[in-house]
């Protein structure tokens, strides 16, 4: 049986500023800027799915596949700083925007279940989320309520603060988004996971 293509995203210069200051920029220009920034390519042994360079808004983009049997492709990257406020931005655009699959855009701590201290982004249903797990796994998601169903370039910003008695959440599409979600109580997002995906679908 041949196995259901889940179509990802393509992904260019994506950023992270964070509340110590550190900074993670990755271009996606070529494997070195990968490597340069501690990186690799995850994909299956086995049976790959395919990834690549190509071009990209302004300079090249990277390209991720992934099937319905869990095989893929991802990047992952060593975690840049302390992640309980900061912000992320890039640029991405679907490969088949008529798809309402789930694709992963940007994952720490591994959000997909009920892990606890993860946060992501994702598409789901053509529409751009953003989600944080605290430490006792309750959940905030807001939600940018464009729906995203072209092949155009579409950029993303998202901002979130936790532990400070003054937390949120928000997201913008395109620089469109709602007002900042405020959290049910004082968020206790404390991120310990070692790692950060890009492009990796954990749904």
């Amino acid at each position: 049986m041949k196995a259901m293509l889940i179509p990802i995203v393509f992904l260019i210069s994506i950023s992270i500023a964070l509340a110590d200051d550190a900074i993670f920029y990755e271009s996606f220009n070529d494997q070195s800027s990968i490597d340069n920034n501690k990186g690799k390519i995850i994909t299956d042994t086995a049976n790959p799915p395919s990834w690549g360079f190509v071009e990209g808004r302004k300079g090249n983009a990277i390209s991720f596949t992934s099937y319905a049997d869990k095989r893929e492709s991802y990047a992952v990257y060593p975690l840049p700083g302390d992640f309980k406020q900061g912000t992320i931005e890039f640029w991405f655009k679907v490969k088949d925007p008529s798809s309402t699959s789930s694709r992963g855009l940007f994952d720490e701590g591994k959000l997909y279940g009920t892990n606890p201290n993860s946060m992501g982004i994702f598409i789901n249903y053509n529409q751009v989320i953003f989600e944080i797990r605290d430490n006792n796994t309750l959940m905030t998601q807001p939600w940018n309520y464009q729906i995203i169903n072209d092949s155009n370039w579409h950029h993303v910003a998202a901002a979130w603060k936790c532990n400070t008695g003054d937390d949120f959440i928000q997201i913008l599409v395109d620089g469109i988004g709602w007002a900042p979600a405020r959290f049910w109580n004082n968020c206790t997002f404390l991120p310990t996971a070692a790692e950060m995906w890009v492009g990796k679908n954990y749904f």
